[in-house]
């Protein structure tokens, strides 16, 4: 087995300094009342958290989250503003003051994983005890949810629900469509120049004290000051790849009284990827599990779990919660109509689970794709764990399919002249043909066996964005907030699907950008597509068989790193 590496997530490491306040006139705007009644001035201190070392059985509370985790990466933010509410000690609020980017001042934290940012000014406020909430880069909508509450229970309560409305991700047919994680993190600048705007939240600061007769330079200075930590909305997930092309060894079919383990059955190229199945909405603050000493973090959909076996059925009652729930959205990225669709998969023989190789690709731009967190209560068993194929967040690996030999209706072997895009059939008894009716009907064929019908030679590949195990047996794969996930791909180890059935209502669905092959005319002796699908959305993460094996080892952004050779 080859070594597989995976790359699971960073945390948010933006500790953000002293934040000053905005002008007496800023304040006069944005006072509730509209008056700038305060008599002395306060400050902010952003700081990245810092998670206790004792931690929910899922471990993604803990300082180093489990799964994969190697170290963390100050990222490369770019704060366009940030928004404040201060309540007082009745819950009434006092001041919201918005700074903008060039009210900030932005330095080098202590450490190469903590960055600073330092509002110019205080904030007016009266003497007495605050509650003090922060939203990083808020977005209309976030600005939305929070407009109208004038009180800190009401405040509290929208600040923590999962009431912020998107307007985009779901199931969708246009290729330039927009996921719902886009719509709070966006990529800013090219190439190396690349900063991220992303939406951050986190705990308010509680029993702050501000005390009377501080002036603005001394809030500045660090009097009065609320210490607040933040985290980014979003998860992010990258996938490379060690070579470009591989080599898939296994049992030649054609010998069925030898084992073979060393031949060649078909080589995998021009290796792309999506990500799929992300939640559609979030908490909007990050909320602790109802569980909280056995899985750490709940995001919105958490409770749903596929078990009415209608996952691919039209209108069916899984397929329904689970379009409402996910983001399928991305499942286009990069969408061809000929050819194999997705982001470039780049060559990086060099990460091996190393943070500053995958460090300085996150720098240059290499960002992969992000979404919106989505876990599940956690089990040790498969019996108790929420997690499934049709719940959890996933990665897509499609690829180029070149078998060593296909063969036609009269038996002659047609890989020399097999084109780029051409259809290709696979037998169940592991026999690939140039079509359906050679793999039923002609000489080298089986009567009334099942086939598998790959559109342009196009395979499909599963990957869990963080499992908790390092070879198969993976049952809990939780992407939480402020994470960045990288998977390696180290190898293909058997032949892999050919559609996808993570994508809920009927196979043929046009908002499936790899549907189900349907046979024109299927008779008993030439019956088309197995009645199974290539993997089913009611089972927990490691079935009887699968499609993938991993070897993980885990990026504040919190960067996790695994490899992975898929097909197992």
């Amino acid at each position: 087995m080859k070594k597989n590496l995976f790359f699971a997530a960073m945390a948010l490491t933006l500790s953000a300094g002293v934040f000053t306040a905005c002008s007496s006139n800023e304040i006069d705007e944005q006072n509730l009342e509209g008056k700038a009644t305060g008599t002395t001035y306060m400050s902010l201190q952003f700081a990245f958290p810092s998670n206790a070392n004792r931690a929910a059985n899922d471990g993604q509370d803990k300082n180093d989250p489990d799964y994969n985790h190697i170290g963390k990466w100050a990222g490369k933010d770019k704060i366009a503003g940030v928004k404040v509410y201060v309540f007082d000690a009745s819950g009434k609020l006092e001041a919201s003051p918005y700074f903008a980017e060039t009210e900030l001042d932005f330095v080098n934290g202590e450490s190469e994983t903590t960055n600073l940012v330092k509002p110019k000014k205080g904030i007016r406020v009266t003497p007495g005890n605050k509650t003090v909430y922060v939203v990083v880069n808020p977005t209309p909508a976030a600005n939305t949810l929070l407009a109208s509450e004038a009180t800190e229970t009401g405040f509290a309560a929208k600040y923590t629900s999962s009431e912020m409305v998107f307007q985009k991700g779901g199931m969708v047919t246009d290729p330039t469509s927009i996921s719902a994680a886009s719509e709070v993190a966006a990529v800013i600048g090219v190439g190396g120049e690349q900063k991220e705007q992303i939406l951050m939240t986190g705990e308010p600061a509680k029993n702050v004290s501000v005390t009377a007769g501080v002036k603005e330079t001394e809030a500045v200075g660090g009097q009065n000051t609320a210490k607040v930590v933040v985290k980014r909305a979003v998860a992010r997930v990258m996938v490379s790849s060690q070579k470009a092309t591989f080599d898939i060894l296994g049992d030649n079919p054609e010998t069925p009284f030898e084992t073979e383990t060393n031949y060649k059955i078909a080589t995998v190229s021009d290796i792309k990827y999506v990500v799929a199945q992300g939640e559609r909405k979030l908490y909007f603050a990050q909320q602790v599990s109802d569980e909280p000493n056995l899985w750490a973090y709940k995001t919105p959909a958490s409770s749903f779990v596929p078990t009415n076996n209608n996952f691919n059925v039209l209108d069916g009652a899984d397929a329904l919660a689970a379009a409402q729930h996910y983001d399928y959205s991305t499942l286009w990225r990069e969408h061809k109509t000929i050819g194999i669709s997705g982001l470039q998969t780049p060559v990086k023989s060099d990460y091996a689970g190393n943070l500053d190789n995958i460090t300085a690709d996150l720098a240059a731009g290499l960002s992969g794709e992000v979404i919106l967190p989505n876990t599940h209560k956690y089990g040790a068993e498969a019996d108790n764990t929420s997690y499934r194929f049709g719940n959890t967040a996933y990665v897509l690996v499609r690829a180029k399919l070149t078998p060593t030999v296909i063969y036609d209706k009269n038996g002659e072997d047609k890989i020399a002249s097999l084109g780029e895009n051409d259809n290709i059939v696979l037998g169940a008894n592991h026999i690939f043909y140039t079509d359906r009716e050679a793999a039923t009907l002609g000489k080298k064929g089986v009567k009334g066996q099942t086939t598998q019908l790959f559109t342009g030679r196009k395979v499909l590949y599963y990957a869990w964005v963080n499992p908790d195990k390092k070879s198969k047996g993976w049952l809990n794969s939780p992407v939480v907030r402020n994470n960045i996930y990288h998977i390696e791909i180290a190898g293909f180890k058997r032949i892999g699907g050919n559609w996808n059935p993570l994508v809920p209502g009927d196979p043929s669905r046009p908002e499936n950008p790899d549907p189900k092959p349907q046979p024109d005319n299927p008779t008993p002796e030439n019956p088309g597509e197995p009645d199974n699908p290539p993997v089913d959305p009611n089972n927990p993460l490691t079935p009887t068989e699968t499609w993938m094996a991993v070897q993980a080892k885990i990026l504040p952004w919190q960067v996790h790193s695994y490899s992975v050779e898929l097909g197992d």
